[in-house]
């Protein structure tokens, strides 16, 4: 399980401007950058970029998750399913889904979303019975 909480380094918040109105850009902008160092493969770089942003985020919501944080958490966890940690990614999407659910209820498209992330999950471990349950689910909820 990823600890969020201890895998920042603890001084980021003294780094903060003091105008808290900017946090969501400056989250917006770590999250930002943490995408672009996945893509070039500079996954510790990207890893620090998310937990930065994801924190952040975290810090602008009074400490509750948000859709904002799960945005975060799901570029983390689809940087673990490419480093090949697929029983953490696969935790970390099974949060992720958990917490949107309860903040949008059953018929956003986040939903589908993290659907299709845990059976690509299921899928790398080999699970496809439940990966194709889960595709099923996303595909229901996209027609209706």
């Amino acid at each position: 399980t990823i600890d969020l909480s201890t895998n920042l380094s603890s001084n980021i918040f003294n780094l903060l401007p003091s105008n808290p109105t900017i946090y969501p850009l400056l989250a917006d902008t770590m999250y930002g950058k943490a995408e672009c160092h996945r893509y070039l493969g500079l996954f510790l770089t990207s890893k620090q970029l998310y937990l930065t942003s994801i924190s952040i985020y975290l810090k602008c919501n009074d400490g509750n998750e948000s859709l904002d944080t799960t945005r975060g958490s799901y570029g983390l966890a689809e940087l673990l399913r490419l480093q090949g940690l697929f029983i953490d990614s696969l935790t970390l999407h099974e949060s992720i889904l958990s917490i949107r659910l309860s903040l949008v209820g059953s018929e956003d498209i986040l939903l589908i979303e993290s659907l299709i992330a845990l059976s690509n999950c299921f899928y790398d471990i080999g699970h496809y019975k439940e990966s194709k349950n889960m595709i099923d689910k996303a595909y229901s909820l996209y027609i209706n």
